[in-house]
């Protein structure tokens, strides 16, 4: 395969355009197929209906949510072993992505160029996660859970997609879904209070540590995260890095979606901070119905 030609400003140094597959992993041939993104997307919904399919843990959430609120219809326990599931597909994403994610944004070669350097793991990354939130937007819209988590689906998925069929922003989409290290105490929570757990010790240490982690990821260094971005694709956009590269249209799409995203988070923080307050103050348990996860 003939190599891409990739320049700064046209040329490098020497005033001579360089061979990108030369250049700190600057290629253009790596990219994911819309194929690869379905794919994906079809291991996680084949995740889903081998647990719905199968008695265990099916049966066993029926068990401990009905055991935990005995009111509950046929219909809400079955509406509740689908939510249960549905988070147990998310824990399998986070298991796969974070430590993935960490490997991506300490390596060498991604650094390079943080909007445009790839490699065969930063592909296959974005792969999976659009094809992990093709399956969460799904969720979002046929079991509809608020408007706030059918946008998040629906920008995660447009941002992640965009990036695995270009092959680019690597760096970013493995930086950004650090933001979900708050998830599984998100899930916890939400397991907790469904089994009947709400006024334990551990359902209130459970959720000190969710709201201190959902800050510190998704809102301390969310932020830092958010500035880095934008200084970074600022610079592309008055001095390109690359010729053909992301055009200033894509980047203020991605601009925009980071704005939203990070107004959810401080949205979703806002309303755990009122709950743990509640929970500490007025001694009783909320409902968990702020997911604050994707």
């Amino acid at each position: 395969m003939a190599s891409a030609l990739v320049a700064i400003n046209g040329t490098c140094s020497s005033g001579v355009a360089y061979d990108a597959a030369d250049q700190g992993g600057l290629t253009t041939h790596l990219r994911a197929t819309p194929v690869n993104v379905v794919l994906a997307g079809a291991v996680f919904l084949l995740f889903e209906w081998a647990l719905l399919t199968s008695r265990w843990p099916r049966d066993w959430f029926l068990q401990k949510f009905a055991k935990a609120n005995p009111l509950l219809t046929a219909k809400q326990l079955r509406e509740r072993v689908l939510a249960a599931n549905s988070r147990l597909v998310g824990t399998l994403h986070l298991i796969i992505q974070v430590p993935l994610a960490v490997y991506i944004i300490c390596s060498p070669s991604i650094l390079a160029n943080k909007l445009y350097s790839r490699t065969t793991a930063s592909v296959t990354f974005l792969a999976i996660s659009a094809g992990y939130f093709f399956y969460d937007l799904l969720v979002s819209i046929f079991r509809y859970e608020g408007m706030a988590y059918l946008v998040h689906g629906a920008f995660a998925f447009i941002l992640y997609t965009y990036g695995a069929l270009s092959g680019a922003l690597g760096y970013y989409g493995a930086l950004f879904i650090l933001w979900e290290c708050s998830t599984p105490f998100v899930y916890l929570r939400w397991f907790l209070f469904n089994m009947g757990q709400a006024k334990s010790r551990w359902y209130i240490i459970n959720g000190l540590l969710m709201l201190a982690s959902f800050a510190l990821f998704r809102n301390v260094l969310g932020v830092a995260m958010s500035v880095d971005f934008w200084y970074t694709s600022g610079k592309e956009m008055v001095q390109p890095s690359v010729i053909g590269g992301l055009s200033p249209a894509v980047l203020w799409t991605y601009r925009i979606f980071n704005c939203c995203l990070n107004a959810l988070n401080f949205f979703w923080l806002s309303k755990m901070a009122s709950g743990a307050v509640k929970v500490l103050v007025g001694g009783r348990a909320v409902s968990a119905t702020v997911r604050g996860d994707s």
